[in-house]
């Protein structure tokens, strides 16, 4: 049996148009370690940073296991600004994870600039799983 280049062609040319897809990665979830105001708000840069925070904005944390008033200090950061701390009674599990370079995301769930200064920003952090 012989084929013509043209033949050739019309079967070649479906299987080259057909897209290359990435390989189908898994959705992330959160697992909530935590949700609470942040302690210290009103003695950062929380007050000057409130009018344009928005709910959903990721948070940096950072552990500062040098802070002489607790060993298990998280500090929270919206870029450059420090807003304050994660909750003394939520943070032991959290700097744990942080230390062990785990996944641990915070994110802005509610602001409200007319609140006391200790209410106006919540957050949620949580464990990419």
């Amino acid at each position: 049996m012989t084929i013509n280049r043209r033949a050739f062609l019309r079967t070649l040319l479906p299987t080259l148009l057909v897209p290359v897809l990435p390989p189908a990665t898994p959705p992330v979830r959160l697992l909530s370690l935590g949700r609470f105001s942040i302690a210290g708000f009103r003695y950062y840069e929380g007050l000057e940073q409130v009018a344009s925070m928005r709910t959903g904005e990721a948070l940096a944390l950072r552990p500062e296991p040098t802070n002489p008033y607790d060993e298990c200090a998280i500090e929270i950061y919206r870029g450059q600004a420090k807003l304050g701390y994660v909750p003394r009674q939520e943070n032991a599990a959290i700097f744990r994870l942080l230390q062990q370079n785990a996944p641990v995301t915070c994110r802005v769930t509610a602001v409200q600039p007319e609140a006391k200064p200790w209410e106006m920003v919540e957050v949620e952090v949580g464990l990419a799983v």
